[in-house]
Order: C-alpha cells, then sequence, then structure tokens
C-alpha cells in the first residue's frame, strides 16, 4: 500500500511538474515524425525496398538481402526526418520560439527568447547585444556569432589602419595567397610541359618514320604552344623553345616558324594578371582575393586547353620541303636535340613539382598562423568591449 501510495505521488509530482513546464510557456508545439511505413514507404523510397525489409518480399526484385534492405530504408528514413526537423527547428526560431527536446516553445507576451529562456523585454534587451551594459558581462552566444562586427577584420578597413592582431592578420592573408597563386601557376606548368613532352615524342617519332602529315602537325602545334608560353612568360621558355632556335635552321624554315609567332594569341590563356589576384588583398581582402584566384580556372584544364587550341588555328603556307625536313631530322634526331630538350623538361618540372610541395606547407603554416591571429583579435575586441562598458558606466556615476 505504502509503495503504491509512493508510485502514485511520484506520478503525480510528474504530472504537476508537466503542467507547471506547460504554463511557463504560451504555447507549445510538439515535432511528430512521421509514421516510416505509412509515410515514408512508398512516398519516399521505393515500396519494394520496404516490402523487403518488413516482410521478405519483393528482395530479388531488388538484389538484396532482407537486412541489407532494412538498412537502406531504415537510413534514408532518419536522413529525412533529420530534414523535417530541421525546417521544424528553422521556422520555430523564426517565429521566436524555443526549439529544445523536439518542441517548439513560444515565450508568453512580455517575455523573449533568449539563448532558451523566456526572459523579460529590460532583461531581452540586456542580453541581445555582445556585452550587457547592466554588468559589462560578455554575453558569449551573441559576442561569439557577431564579434567580427566590432574587429578590425574588416575589409573596409586599410590594412595600415588596423589594429595590431588586424596588420598581422592581412599580413598573413597576403602570404596565403601569394603561395597559393604561385602553386596554381607551378601545376599549370608543369601539366603544359607535360603535354609538350607527348607532342614532342610524336614529333620525333614522326621524324624517325619519315610520315610528313604528322610531322607537320606536331611540329607547328609545338611553335604554336611554345611561343603563347613564351609570350605569356611562363612554362617553356628557354626549353622547348631551343626547338624553334632560328640560328639552327635554313632561313627560309625560320622565317616559317616566324608567321607562327606572329598568329599566336595575344590573350593567352597562360597571361594571367598576378596582380589582379594579389592586388586585392589590399583592396578587399583574402576571401576576394582567393575568389579571384578560384575564377581563374583549374590549372589542369587550362593546360589543356592551351595545347588543344592550338589543333584549331592555321600557319598559311606552312609547308615543309623535304629538304627543311631533312635539316630538322639532322637537329633533332641526330644532334639528340629532341633528347636533351626532354631531359631539361623532366629536371624542370622536377624542381616546380619540389617547389610547390614547399609553398603547399608554408600556405597550411599561414593558414594556422591566419587562425592564431583572428583569435588574438578577437581576445583584443571582447577587452576593448568591457574597458567601453566599464568606463561608460564610471561616467554615468559620476
Amino acid at each position: 500500500m505504502r509503495a503504491w501510495g509512493t508510485r502514485a505521488a511520484v506520478a503525480a509530482g510528474l504530472g504537476f511538474a508537466a503542467v507547471a513546464f506547460a504554463a511557463s510557456y504560451a504555447k507549445v508545439d510538439k515535432f511528430r515524425a512521421p509514421d516510416i511505413r505509412d509515410d515514408y514507404c512508398g512516398a519516399k523510397m521505393d515500396f519494394r525496398y520496404c516490402k523487403c525489409a518488413f516482410h521478405n518480399e519483393y528482395c530479388k526484385d531488388i538484389g538484396q538481402s532482407k537486412s541489407a534492405a532494412n538498412s537502406k530504408v531504415q537510413a534514408g528514413y532518419k536522413a529525412w526526418v533529420d530534414e523535417l526537423r530541421a525546417a521544424f527547428k528553422g521556422n520555430c526560431e523564426a517565429a521566436g520560439g524555443i526549439f529544445a527536446s523536439d518542441e517548439c516553445r513560444y515565450c508568453k507576451e512580455g517575455t523573449k527568447a533568449v539563448n532558451g529562456k523566456c526572459v523579460d523585454a529590460e532583461e531581452a534587451a540586456d542580453l541581445s547585444g555582445p556585452i550587457n551594459p547592466k554588468t559589462c558581462q560578455i554575453n558569449a552566444s551573441v559576442f561569439d556569432s557577431d564579434w567580427k562586427k566590432y574587429s578590425d577584420l574588416d575589409d573596409r578597413i586599410a590594412p595600415s589602419d588596423r589594429s595590431f592582431e588586424g596588420k598581422e592578420h592581412a599580413a598573413t592573408m597576403g602570404k596565403i595567397v601569394d603561395a597559393k597563386l604561385e602553386i596554381f601557376l607551378l601545376e599549370r606548368d608543369m601539366e603544359v610541359d607535360r603535354l609538350v613532352r607527348v607532342e614532342l615524342r610524336e614529333y620525333k617519332q614522326a621524324l624517325v618514320q619519315n610520315i610528313k602529315t604528322n610531322l607537320l602537325k606536331s611540329f607547328w602545334r609545338l611553335a604554336w604552344v611554345t611561343y603563347d608560353t613564351i609570350d605569356a612568360n611562363r612554362g617553356m621558355k628557354g626549353s622547348f623553345e631551343k626547338v624553334l632556335d632560328f640560328e639552327s635552321v635554313a632561313e627560309v624554315l625560320a622565317a616559317k616558324i616566324k608567321l607562327v609567332r606572329q598568329v599566336t594569341p595575344g590573350d593567352s590563356k597562360l597571361a594571367i594578371n598576378t596582380d589582379s589576384v594579389t592586388g586585392k588583398v589590399k583592396s578587399v581582402g583574402l576571401s576576394a582575393a582567393l575568389d579571384a584566384l578560384e575564377s581563374v580556372g583549374d590549372p589542369l584544364t587550362i593546360a589543356t586547353t592551351v595545347v588543344s587550341e592550338s589543333v584549331k588555328s592555321t600557319f598559311g603556307s606552312a609547308d615543309l620541303t623535304d629538304e627543311e625536313v631533312e635539316i630538322l631530322r639532322q637537329q633533332h634526331l641526330k644532334n639528340r636535340g629532341i633528347d636533351d630538350v626532354l631531359q631539361e623538361s623532366y629536371l624542370k618540372n622536377r624542381a616546380r613539382r619540389l617547389q610547390a610541395d614547399v609553398l603547399k606547407q608554408q600556405a597550411s603554416q599561414f593558414q594556422n598562423d591566419l587562425v592564431q591571429w583572428e583569435a588574438k583579435e578577437k581576445d583584443r575586441v571582447k577587452s576593448s568591449l568591457i574597458d567601453a562598458c566599464q568606463k561608460e558606466k564610471a561616467k554615468a556615476n559620476q
């Protein structure tokens, strides 16, 4: 009898607590997950998976075992319910409610939801900013989300006018952009070199086999790409350029090579204006500078485009006489000209790869430094807000 009375008292107490809890809010809406069989199966999931999962039917149709189908159904259902819950939470908070324990709790009139609690209007005003003006204590949740509004990490502030922490942050941003840009250029040049080495091997094979059609295609493509990269001041400058050495070929052949140089594009895709990227750090900050770099494109894609565009080009009367072909064969085969150029290309690409690896390590360290300077600026802002609040209170008490 005593045990029953105790249980009854506990139950009564729980019921009273629930009533008291509900009474502290104007309204409470409960999120209820839809039924997996009635609302998900057939509507959101192919019914056969559910039939297989729950009744061991249609399993052969979908090619899965009962347990595998059940795992798929349960995982899909959970993801769907999570989406519904997230939408419920978003709508709740947008309407001024407090989402907790799958409930949306709406505060009574005259109170407002702040940090998961219903507080009176005056207290809500004190808690709405990053610092409580009465106690000069930081409102952590508000401060953590809004502190940058009060910091010098603002693209509208010139780096020279920022705090010490802000200046160091901006300087580190510049280092990151410079490193990423150079990595981009190195990776692009490595790919251009690789693609041209492929073309150079085809050219060598055409010389060996005396296939004039293939020889012409490869030779003029090499000329096009080489001069494109020379004008961009990157890529094969000083390397593949040796294949087109004017002083080593006959005058007529040299004139034909010069013709190719005249028709190479002035707006090479390799000719990236680096100032348009790095210069943005000083004016609009790291994010815009990185966006500018991203907009340039993928380095491998650019390299492929440069080489592939040479196929579309025509070079007028660019045929070679048998005598000129023999000159090329003498220069590039018997004198090992092509092999020397290929070897130089390999060495250059190895140096580029090592340099890119070093820059990637530096960029990673710069990123860590950036996080530390941001944390120091956050601490500075916190101290500044507290100091300003205390001074304001002291002034009001005079």
